[in-house]
């Protein structure tokens, strides 16, 4: 067995080929797996902001294994590479190895105060790993399982009542037309997008922190790459609507919705998505993390629990962390009484 740190640029884009090569042999990876999502991350953002990139790769005879795409923050906590955006984190394995090899590497070869990692399904590689400890729930996401066939009689589950609701969500946005674009056919439609931003932020939908220009070059270059596809609901006269979807296979997520104050807009966005795409082929939709409240009224999806190991350098550490979390909860708590 052979271990690696990959601790620079240079060597984390020599890393590509067997990255893919690992990303390549399981189809359950998502696109937050994949080496591109990972790479145009950390250059287009993180390695500005006082991180160290910490990738640990395992290779057993010469042949790569596994890597767990990390790095360490500024306040020294280990965590997957843009955990923030990534609404499902995992490690790349073909091999079931034990993490306590993985602790072991950390702890010998990094000084932190913290590994948090989060947004782990119960199905994912790194909980199937040997000796993980206690994992905790953490957040939700949610799917659906379409069948084939014209949507949304090919969901099973619904009721009149919903398909009443999709009818007249559909005849109200009746001038607007949906389109999926992807990069073989157009171009990343940059300035659509910015604009509809700066229309989230001054609506009040979305903070001045929402969508800054990182992470649309990041959306670009997956964009560019295949990894997403874009969603889009226009009239004569603009954009209305766009969603960022991660496609693999026959596995979609509506990953980040922009929007204007047009009445059930996003709804009608998905709505039309879901329709074109199961028309032909069993798909599986997934909403991605948190449990919104017009998601599940409008989609009934299936739900499930997501997971974050957090293990401490110290007690010390512990203590410190239980500390401010509790104190935030408080505020929180105080605050909402005062208003």
């Amino acid at each position: 067995m052979q271990i690696k740190i990959v601790d620079n640029i240079i060597d984390f884009k020599k890393l590509k080929p067997k990255w893919k090569y690992l990303y390549q042999k399981d189809n359950q990876y998502s696109v937050f797996q994949s080496f591109e999502f990972n790479y145009f991350s950390w250059t287009n953002d993180i390695q500005y902001k006082d991180s160290k990139l910490t990738i640990i790769c395992i290779e057993i005879n010469n042949k790569i294994c596994s890597i767990f795409p990390l790095y360490i923050d500024s306040d020294k906590r280990v965590r997957f590479i843009n955990d923030i955006h990534a609404d499902f984190c995992d490690c790349l394995t073909i091999k079931i190895l034990d993490f306590q090899l993985v602790l072991d590497i950390i702890k010998n070869k990094f000084a932190y105060h913290q590994i948090k990692l989060i947004n782990l399904k119960r199905e994912s590689k790194l909980l199937s790993l040997k000796n993980i400890p206690t994992f905790l729930k953490a957040s939700s996401y949610s799917f659906l399982n379409i069948e084939k066939g014209n949507f949304p009689e090919n969901y099973k589950i619904y009721k009149s009542k919903q398909k009443t609701e999709f009818k007249r969500i559909i005849k109200t946005n009746s001038i607007n037309t949906h389109s999926i674009i992807c990069s073989e056919k157009s171009k990343f439609p940059i300035e659509e997008i910015k604009t509809l931003r700066k229309e989230m932020i001054s609506l009040g939908y979305r903070s001045k922190k929402f969508l800054p220009i990182s992470m649309i070059d990041l959306l670009k270059e997956l964009y560019d790459r295949k990894f997403i596809v874009l969603s889009i609901v226009q009239d004569a006269s603009k954009v209305k609507a766009i969603s960022f979807i991660t496609s693999r296979l026959e596995n979609h997520m509506f990953w980040i919705d922009m929007f204007d104050n047009s009445k059930m807009i996003n709804i009608f966005n998905y709505i039309s998505f879901i329709s074109k795409k199961s028309f032909n082929n069993q798909i599986n939709i997934n909403f991605g993390r948190g449990l919104y409240r017009y998601k599940i009224k409008n989609f009934l999806p299936n739900e499930r629990y997501l997971h974050s190991i957090l293990i401490y350098s110290s007690k010390w550490q512990e203590f410190k962390y239980e500390l401010k979390t509790n104190l935030v909860k408080l505020l929180k708590y105080i605050l909402r009484k005062l208003r």
